[in-house]
């Protein structure tokens, strides 16, 4: 068995997210584990759970959020 790899996708835009998600479930060793659409719910979810790869929109936001990490 492949190793999985758990996903959050951090973006303020719901297309992103719905053309994460669907490349995410045709991915077998990707895992979609969340969404958050802005800083403070991805820093609550980073803060209660671990990811192995996050997909950030690349905004000033998320670039904040991001120097965070």
């Amino acid at each position: 068995m492949e190793p999985t790899y758990r996903c959050l996708i951090i973006d303020d835009e719901t297309p992103a997210h719905k053309a994460l998600t669907a490349h995410i479930a045709k991915c077998e060793e990707l895992v979609y584990s969340g969404s958050a659409f802005n800083g403070m719910e991805a820093l609550k979810m980073l803060n209660e759970n671990s990811y192995d790869i996050i997909f950030l929109d690349i905004s000033s936001t998320s670039y904040l959020l991001a120097k965070m990490l």
